[in-house]
């Protein structure tokens, strides 16, 4: 599933619920993969009020990356 987000740090996010893979697209064109993320993880990024704050806090260096 691809989420386009209004975000000054976040363009886009797929997650593929059946591996918990997330591919997070940067709005400066890096693309960030993380492992093992809980849909519940990815549902309360969509719905953030700040998803750039979410992913900072929430996501980065919490699951194993591809980067």
């Amino acid at each position: 599933m691809m989420v386009k987000l209004q975000s000054k740090l976040i363009e886009s996010v797929v997650y593929d619920a059946e591996s918990q893979d997330l591919r997070i697209h940067m709005c400066n064109g890096q693309i960030r993969e993380f492992s093992s993320v809980p849909t519940s993880v990815f549902e309360n990024l969509v719905r953030a009020r700040s998803a750039g704050r979410f992913y900072m806090d929430n996501i980065r260096g919490q699951y194993l990356s591809a980067d």
